[in-house]
C-alpha cells in the first residue's frame, strides 16, 4: 500500500499547512504493529516520504542516463 496525502482546506481554498495554520502537525495513520510483518517498508512521519521521492527520482535519473550511453 501507498498512500500519500497532505490536505488542510479553510474556508473555500486551500491553504498551506505550516503558513496559515501553525499549530498543525504532520502525523501518521499507519497502525505499525498491525501492518509491519504485511509490508515490506514503512516511511516515519513526518521525513519519510520525501526522501524516498528524492531517491527515486535520482535511480531514474541514473538509469536513464546508463539507457542513453
Amino acid at each position: 500500500m501507498i498512500d500519500v496525502g497532505i490536505t488542510a482546506v479553510r474556508g473555500s481554498g486551500i491553504t498551506r499547512l505550516q503558513e496559515e495554520i501553525p499549530s498543525r502537525q504532520l502525523a501518521g495513520d499507519v497502525d505499525f504493529e498491525a501492518v509491519k510483518d504485511m509490508v515490506a517498508a514503512i516511511s516515519p512521519v513526518p521525513g519519510g516520504v520525501g526522501p524516498m521521492t528524492v531517491a527515486a527520482l535520482f535511480e531514474n535519473v541514473v538509469e536513464a542516463f546508463e539507457k542513453q550511453m
